[in-house]
């Protein structure tokens, strides 16, 4: 039998013999999941956030240069 296939085998054997791990491990990657959903959400929101931001700072801008034209 090739090497990697028994390796495999005992992989798999393990996780027939250990389902609660492997149900356990299931549990963990789905909240990963979300989690990483979740943070994916919130960069987007921030990201979205600094643009607003940049265009209040150009508004801000603009108006600070009409009015040092309507002062002068």
């Amino acid at each position: 039998m090739h090497k990697s296939l028994g390796v495999m085998m005992e992989h798999m054997q393990y996780c027939v013999d250990h389902p609660e791990e492997i149900n356990e491990l299931a549990k963990v990657k789905a909240q990963v999941t979300e989690v990483k959903g979740v943070m994916m959400e919130n960069i987007e929101k921030v990201l979205d956030c600094g643009e607003k931001i940049e265009l209040l700072v150009d508004k801000s801008e603009d108006l600070r240069s009409h009015v040092f034209f309507f002062l002068n």
